[in-house]
């Protein structure tokens, strides 16, 4: 008796499984439903037009053909190198697009993806990606209507990006000393383009 049920089971059994066969031809669909996500997360990085190709290169740039006055910060000091940013800031930047760059302190090359693009305030923007298993190799770049400012994390150490519309200096945060005038116009642009709203509240407005 238990034997025929067993039998009974099996023949249900493989008439369930040829029946989702049958199924799964007629209507042409994937028989591992794992292909199936994989497809659909290849198709919605697809919709996002991830950006594969390589980084807006940071052209290095001779200072002395270059009017300051165009680079809107004086040379922090000797180990700073002027580079191009105009392709950096014409770059629509999304999660997901991979960011290179070559360190032209070191010719390190500096490997990222973009992992949160956000938008602070009108014309500001943040781009920032995320540490690797190093806790290295990851950049926050911030893009406003006339400044350009970038911090690149490498496992030789941490560089700035400091610049306008079309240039900027690049140089090893570690050969920064104290404030300086610079600094001082840095933070007071910094607070323009990020302003928080005026509060109505008294007591905070006299804090």
């Amino acid at each position: 008796m238990r034997k025929a049920f067993k039998n009974i089971q099996f023949i249900g059994a493989s008439v369930l499984f040829a029946s989702m066969v049958a199924i799964l031809i007629f209507f042409d669909l994937p028989f591992e439903p794992e292909e199936e996500v994989v497809e659909r997360t290849q198709e919605a990085v697809n919709s996002l037009e991830v950006n594969i190709e390589p980084s807006p290169s940071l052209t290095t740039i001779d200072e002395a053909q270059v009017d300051p006055n165009l680079i809107g910060y004086n040379k922090p000091n000797e180990s700073a190198i002027l580079l191009e940013v105009k392709e950096l800031r014409a770059r629509d930047w999304l999660v997901g697009d991979k960011f290179s760059i070559t360190i032209p302190h070191t010719g390190y090359v500096l490997e990222t993806q973009i992992e949160e693009v956000r938008e602070l305030a009108p014309g500001v923007t943040t781009i920032k990606s995320y540490p690797d298993e190093t806790m290295a190799n990851h950049i926050l770049l911030t893009v406003s209507q006339k400044n350009t400012f970038m911090s690149l994390f490498t496992p030789d150490g941490e560089y700035e990006l400091v610049g306008g519309q079309e240039y900027g200096w690049l140089v090893p945060s570690s050969s920064l000393g104290g404030p300086t005038a610079d600094d001082a116009v840095v933070i007071e642009q910094v607070r323009e383009v990020i302003a928080a709203p005026t509060s109505k509240n008294p007591v905070l407005e006299k804090e």
